[in-house]
């Protein structure tokens, strides 16, 4: 008897592992596939909604501003995914047995150029925003932009490079090149 009580012991524990296996995998896909955020409309994009709150846009201003935006991330886009194939042979070429340093520093030369393109277009778009705001619009925006530079990593970089920095453990220490 001692025998059945058992075998029952373990398939009770058993079906309720199962159970519990079956909830949590349930879970986890209601949430990753089930639970999908709705996207917003493309013209409504956070930073357009950004714009249009903190410049007091008027109705034409939005219309321009989503429209260059749309050309100028489009452009950049391109620019980015050639950039990222140049990267890929440079890496590529710098990987051989005997890599060719002539074409090495053409491609960096290209990157580089790329680079510029950027900045170029970037300038473009600045002076264009500048050209088609008021002059407190503008000055709103040069401090959104500022405020975008600094959340693209450019502020981690220059922390890195101060005077003072973190090591990975969190101490504080010295820049060499500043002692």
């Amino acid at each position: 008897m001692n025998y059945f009580s058992k075998k029952n012991t373990v398939i009770l524990v058993i079906a309720v592992l199962l159970i519990i296996n079956i909830a949590s995998i349930s879970t986890i896909v209601y949430h990753s596939y089930g639970n999908s955020k709705v996207e917003e409309p493309k013209e409504e994009r956070t930073s357009m909604r950004v714009f249009k709150q903190e410049l007091n846009l008027n109705q034409q201003q939005i219309t321009d501003f989503g429209k260059w935006g749309r050309i100028y991330r489009d452009k950049t886009r391109e620019i980015l995914i050639e950039m990222g194939e140049v990267r890929i042979a440079l890496f590529n070429e710098m990987s051989l047995a005997n890599p060719d340093t002539a074409k090495m520093f053409a491609m960096a030369d290209e990157i580089g150029s790329m680079h510029a393109q950027i900045k170029r277009l970037t300038v473009d778009h600045f002076l264009v925003i500048k050209e088609n705001s008021s002059p407190e619009q503008f000055e709103k925006f040069v401090k959104l932009f500022q405020r975008a530079l600094m959340d693209d990593g450019y502020s981690r970089r220059s922390d890195r490079q101060g005077k003072n920095r973190r090591s990975a453990n969190g101490r504080l220490q010295k820049n060499r090149n500043n002692n």
